[in-house]
């Protein structure tokens, strides 16, 4: 009995009460980080073709019409209808297929989003940043696997997802530096300012996204791509962040008041044990 208890493995179970099982975090992480993975390669390409096509000039959105009505247009108008696809996917984020509809959606609008940023802002250095992220997410779905596969069983969720992104972030900071200095010409201060944003918007995911990469509860994927496309609005456009960071929060606040237990109200005419009437005996 004894060698059987001892064999048993507790893998599928959780190390806390309230926690999720091992397996269950590790698969939700890979889920996230590689569907983000595939989002940010998705939107990365798209921009390198809208660049190579040169789809700006024959719009008439070539750089350094910041003041030209159409690019304004235009622009906002994309990343307008890019918030409003990345909110009703909140809305329906435990409904397939819907959501990975949405999700398709959403991610061709991010890629001619920031396609379209040159028209608005006269730096190039948002490629750079686009692919520290896709590096970053790339390797954060590799480290989380071993971190939880490879390393004791006790090791708090909160730093396999903090080890996973830095990691991540370290990796994609060398490549960048390294594509940059063999094969673009690029000031190192500015590669210094991407880097350093590169890390904020991390933090920022973090913050938004964080307790949800811990809590690891399946139906709670969408929310982490929701919240990093969010982050993302913050480079080119701080009101569509600022909107879409208040609705993610609101609907977290919403889904914490109803998952709240409620206390079974006390019959009506029942005293406690403690106060009930003591009996003497005459």
């Amino acid at each position: 009995m004894a060698d059987y208890i001892s064999g048993r493995s507790q893998w599928r179970f959780p190390s806390k009460p309230g926690e999720m099982p091992k397996y269950v975090q590790r698969a939700f992480r890979i889920k996230v980080f590689g569907l983000m993975a595939l989002q940010l390669a998705m939107v990365f390409t798209i921009m390198v073709l809208i660049d190579q096509y040169c789809l700006l000039d024959k719009l008439k959105l070539g750089r350094m019409h910041m003041h030209n009505l159409r690019s304004q247009v235009v622009f906002y108008l994309v990343g307008m209808f890019n918030v409003m696809s990345a909110l009703v996917l909140l809305c329906l984020k435990d409904q397939f297929p819907w959501n990975y509809l949405l999700l398709t959606v959403t991610t061709l609008l991010s890629g001619i989003f920031w396609g379209l940023a040159p028209a608005m802002v006269t730096t190039t250095l948002h490629f750079q940043l686009i692919g520290i992220l896709c590096c970053t997410m790339i390797v954060a779905t590799a480290m989380s696997t071993l971190l939880v596969s490879l390393t004791s069983r006790n090791l708090e969720a909160v730093t396999v997802v903090i080890l996973s992104l830095v990691t991540g972030w370290l990796v994609g900071v060398v490549v960048d530096v390294l594509v940059i200095a063999n094969f673009f010409v690029v000031h190192p201060f500015a590669v210094l300012s991407v880097i350093g944003f590169s890390f904020l918007l991390l933090a920022v995911l973090h913050l938004e996204a964080g307790r949800a990469l811990v809590q690891c509860r399946p139906d709670d994927f969408m929310s982490v791509i929701v919240a990093m496309n969010s982050t993302l609005m913050v480079v080119v456009s701080i009101p569509f962040f600022i909107v879409s960071f208040c609705f993610l929060h609101t609907g977290e606040a919403v889904m914490e008041e109803q998952e709240e237990p409620h206390a079974a109200p006390e019959p009506i005419g029942m005293g406690s044990p403690d106060n009930a009437p003591v009996i003497v005996p005459v």
